[in-house]
């Protein structure tokens, strides 16, 4: 989980559901 966040930031798309 808290590398999705770390994702998130560069993507948004991709990892918007992730790290939901």
């Amino acid at each position: 989980m808290q590398s999705g966040l770390h994702f998130v930031n560069q993507k948004p798309t991709n990892f918007s559901p992730t790290a939901m």
